[in-house]
């Protein structure tokens, strides 16, 4: 999990994981027409600017797909109990629209 999972961004303290559910385009609101705002999608930009930004999404979603809520769970607190600093928050999906009701609920899991 250690290379799927970031702390903080240059909008976002330290204290903030993120982990992302998959790239912004395999956004399921964009393939079914439904995104009004695609071309200033905020993942889709972050997507061009930088060019590790797509494989490393690709990484998080298969790691997604490939475990369980409660390994996740286990995985995630490993990694944040090794941390100096607390993790306060846990950002999910920053990079586009839920893809099924089975990832919303084993978000919420």
């Amino acid at each position: 999990m250690k290379k799927v999972i970031k702390f903080g961004n240059s909008k976002l303290p330290t204290n903030t994981a993120i982990f992302n559910l998959g790239t912004a385009l395999d956004c399921p609101s964009k393939k079914l027409g439904m995104c009004k705002h695609h071309k200033i999608c905020y993942a889709r930009k972050a997507g061009k600017m930088y060019s590790s930004v797509l494989p490393y999404r690709k990484r998080q979603a298969g790691f997604w797909q490939s475990v369980s809520a409660g390994a996740f769970v286990k995985d995630f607190s490993i990694i944040i109990g090794k941390k100096r600093k607390p993790v306060e928050y846990l950002r999910f999906n920053e990079s586009g629209d839920l893809y099924d009701q089975k990832s919303l609920d084993k978000m919420e899991k």
